[in-house]
């Protein structure tokens, strides 16, 4: 994000609306969301993946060989 973005978010410009992509400028993590699975995928360093595994219930490792899909088993 730039220099506004943060800002512009607190006071609300995306409204009811929510980004499904962001990440710091250093590019360290990212969060992504997808709504048709109800997810929130996380990618980061191995260190902040273990936290958000050992701090999330039910939060899963997600493999590039897993088909994720609206009508897919849940996962984790």
């Amino acid at each position: 994000m730039h220099r506004q973005g943060p800002r512009r978010l607190r006071r609300g410009a995306l409204g009811s609306r929510s980004p499904s992509l962001f990440w710091p400028c250093s590019h360290s993590w990212l969060v992504g969301g997808d709504t048709d699975i109800a997810a929130t995928f996380v990618a980061g360093s191995v260190d902040l993946v273990e936290r958000v595994l050992s701090a999330v219930p039910g939060a899963a490792v997600v493999t590039p060989d897993l088909a994720l899909s609206p009508w897919a088993e849940r996962v984790g």
